[in-house]
């Protein structure tokens, strides 16, 4: 469905781009829907049994919050499952493991009526980052993490209403990365888009 800047509305931009569909797709309301944590679950998932959402099958990033963390550390460590890759016709063990939490958020708790939703959980190990002098419950990090046991790691979410094996999903929504961000580095690099042109010298009839 292409690309949008984070937080300008996930809802609004799906509406408006389902409209220049082919008639075949909206005529059966079905889309599959699939995106990191810059689509907001809490503009998408509350409003998916309404509008243009209706039966779309939804695979986005779900924000680590606090209540998420808590949700992660009640699994018990026998129930992670790893993540394997396809390297040279052979599955390949990852450093990531993935299980089904058991996890409401308030936004969609209210109501008996309420979609129902799979909230994956990814840990990913992380190595050692210790610094002399400074306690690891002192260090900060641009991303969420979670400490179990003696060992820290990454800390993904992920929410969805399909009923795909764990890491089916986790491969399929990964399939969308790539291609718009390379489109980008063309327009900017390739195209010159990013860099203004000049009105001396000559430069722009080169």
């Amino acid at each position: 469905m292409g690309t949008y800047l984070p937080g300008m509305g996930s809802c609004g931009y799906f509406r408006r781009h389902w409209r220049y569909c082919p008639r075949v797709l909206r005529k059966c309301g079905f889309a599959q829907i699939r995106q990191d944590t810059s689509m907001s679950c809490s503009d998408i998932v509350p409003k998916e049994r309404t509008s243009v959402l209706a039966g779309s099958s939804l695979r986005i990033g779900s924000d680590v919050t606090p209540e998420f963390k808590k949700a992660v550390m009640e699994v018990a460590d026998s129930d992670w499952q790893s993540i394997y890759r396809e390297f040279d016709g052979h599955r390949v063990k990852t450093d990531q493991e993935w299980v089904e939490v058991c996890f409401i958020p308030n936004a969609i708790g209210h109501s008996k009526d309420a979609p129902v939703y799979r909230y994956l959980a990814i840990r990913e190990v992380m190595g050692s980052a210790d610094f002399p002098g400074m306690a690891s419950s002192q260090q900060s990090f641009p991303f969420p993490t979670l400490q179990m046991s003696s060992q820290r790691y990454k800390i993904f979410g992920v929410v969805t209403n399909m009923d795909w094996a764990g890491e089916v999903l986790i491969h399929w929504q990964r399939e969308r990365c790539g291609k718009s961000e390379e489109a980008h580095s063309v327009m900017k690099e390739d195209f010159a888009g990013g860099k203004l042109p000049p009105d001396d010298f000559g430069e722009n009839a080169a």
